[in-house]
């Protein structure tokens, strides 16, 4: 072989190789950003769920107006999250995650609206039944 024809082989087997690394960074990083995503979104639906928490132990607490409107508020906020979580989602098995725990805050909402219903009708005093 000549030499121009061992360089040009080199030459292409550089730009191959540096190709191909290229890719793997890439893909690498998409997968990253990905999992990053997924923790960055868990990290936000477990402190709007603790934040949910709190004034809804606030609402039992002293059944303000104020504490009433927040709690709605948070869990209205929450909603349109996971709805709109669920719409972004890529595959099926974290569309039917979204929509098993918007379930689960659809049922919190119930429970909370019932309880609201009986703290209502019920003196401040007798509330301490109401805490887990």
């Amino acid at each position: 072989m000549k030499i121009k024809t061992i360089t040009q082989i080199g030459t292409i087997l550089c730009i191959v190789v540096t190709v191909t690394l290229g890719l793997f960074v890439f893909i690498t990083i998409q997968k990253m950003n990905h999992k990053n995503h997924e923790i960055i979104l868990v990290a936000k639906i477990v402190k709007d769920m603790a934040e949910l928490k709190i004034v809804m132990h606030e609402y039992l607490l002293y059944s303000e107006e104020r504490s009433l409107i927040q709690w709605k508020s948070k869990y209205n906020l929450l909603s349109q999250s996971f709805i709109q979580e669920k719409n972004k989602a890529e595959s099926q098995n974290e569309k039917i995650l979204f929509s098993k725990i918007h379930q689960n805050l659809l049922e919190i909402g119930i429970i909370f609206g019932e309880l609201s219903v009986e703290l209502k009708k019920e003196p401040i005093n007798n509330r301490q039944k109401y805490f887990f």
